[in-house]
């Protein structure tokens, strides 16, 4: 019997028999938007997120998940597509297509659920987000470290790799308190700090690392970069009671070539890299409501506090792209945002957020702006 279909057979099985059992995974969120600039994106009413999609326990250590984003008339977008099961009670192994672990503000909570609707500058452009592969993470609720390693194609697509070779992810933390695996959420006290690195040794043309604002608009347009990547990046958080503060930082680096002479067999004449580096530093408040604690729902549940989160949050930071190359001109940005959150304990909030962003180089949709601002409301419904 074709390989394919024997897979496909077993899955069709495991589906038939838990149907019963399916959680379903929906996360739709509404912004009205006002920008500073019509090229930036459109003021109104927008969709940033339309998740659906569902988590299918296979026995009690082992799930699949399938995740989409249906923001019609646009295409369906996979977000996530893995089988994950626990070998241990402190190992888990996820095999798919799924958020690498770099940067904890990406990895350790679902994008509604931050406290500034969005990610900063720096995890943004300088993560490598979703990847096809496997992932290893340890965490123990005894030992007060945790470890990632993840091997994948280092492309964020499912369709396959752009080249032979294998991109590499891995992360360690310390963690104490509140921010340990199997903490309760009640400790005073939350610590992490955490490294984290990636290496891709070939990629395919790409365009260079560039950061975005939070309409998804991109200031700078970089130079093709090709050939071995790298990243490196440091986190830490720290909670105490109601007030959580989070810094991160990272560096990138990506090589470049260029066909000189149109001919693939022949080498390519090696260019100087370019670099990227940024860091951002949040803090949030609970001024009511449970405090936060990982992947937990913000405004926790109708037992805990029937009247919701009230929630008030700060980020500065400040991203550099195209550094390091004579050729390139460099740009960068300083971004300051501020959010007043509410979070219902019935998984929906709504949300309140200014930012701002002062540009080292003008877009080429406007030669003399060198700043912008969005404000934006938002409604969000999450069921995961």
């Amino acid at each position: 019997m074709n390989a394919r279909i024997l897979v496909l057979a077993l899955l069709l099985g495991a589906v038939q028999v838990h149907a019963t059992e399916l959680q379903p995974i929906a996360v739709l969120e509404t912004d009205v938007r006002a920008v500073a600039h019509e090229y930036e994106g459109l003021s109104g009413l927008s969709v940033p997120r339309a998740h659906l999609g569902g988590r299918l326990p296979l026995h009690a250590d082992a799930e699949l998940v399938l995740v989409g984003n249906w923001r019609l008339p646009e295409a369906p977008e996979l977000l996530d597509a893995a089988l994950r099961f626990r070998p241990h009670a402190d190992l888990e192994v996820i095999a798919g297509y799924w958020r690498t672990p770099l940067f904890s503000s990406v990895r350790d909570s679902f994008d509604e659920r931050q406290p500034i609707p969005e990610r900063s500058l720096v995890a943004g452009a300088l993560g490598p987000g979703r990847d096809l592969g496997v992932d290893v993470h340890y965490r123990s609720a005894n030992v007060p470290v945790a470890a990632w390693l993840h091997v994948g194609n280092g492309v964020a697509s499912v369709v396959g790799n752009d080249n032979a070779r294998l991109a590499v992810d891995a992360r360690l933390d310390w963690t104490l308190g509140r921010a340990q695996f199997g903490a309760k959420g009640d400790e005073p006290l939350g610590l992490l700090l955490g490294i984290g690195g990636h290496f891709d040794p070939e990629t395919a043309d790409r365009a260079a690392i560039a950061g975005h604002t939070v309409t998804g608009f991109v200031w700078w347009r970089g130079p093709t970069v090709s050939g071995r990547r790298w990243a490196v990046q440091g986190h830490a958080l720290g909670q105490w009671h109601s007030v959580q503060v989070r810094a991160e930082g990272g560096l990138a680096g990506e090589s470049r070539s260029q066909d000189s002479d149109g001919n693939p067999s022949t080498p390519r004449v090696v260019q100087r890299a370019v670099h990227a580096w940024g860091w951002s530093a949040e803090a949030a408040w609970q001024v009511r409501g449970p405090w936060r604690h990982g992947e937990v729902w913000p405004g926790g549940d109708g037992a805990q506090v029937a009247a919701g989160t009230l929630e008030l949050a700060g980020r500065v930071e400040r991203l550099a792209v195209g550094r390091g190359a004579s050729d390139v001109v460099a740009s960068g940005a300083y971004a300051a945002s501020a959010a007043v959150r509410w979070w219902s304990s019935a998984r929906w909030s709504v949300a309140l957020a200014a930012y701002r962003y002062a540009w080292d180089t003008a877009p080429v949709e406007a030669a003399d702006v060198l700043d912008s601002w969005t404000v934006l409301g938002r409604l969000t419904v999450s069921l995961r």
